[in-house]
């Protein structure tokens, strides 16, 4: 194999792994709409949603 494309390859492989571990990080943050009021209500502690569970 030429030397440019090995370097293609190293330099697309570690710009590839840096996307995904940007989005794994982007998702672990976020949470799904439906799950909002749940999040909500349980980072202010509110007793009337630990009532219904």
């Amino acid at each position: 194999m030429p030397r440019n494309r090995i370097i293609f390859y190293i330099v697309f492989g570690i710009f590839l792994s840096i996307v995904v571990v940007v989005a794994i990080d982007m998702g672990s943050r976020t949470n799904a709409p439906w799950n909002k009021k749940k999040e909500t209500l349980k980072k202010y502690d509110i007793d009337h949603f630990k009532k219904k569970l």
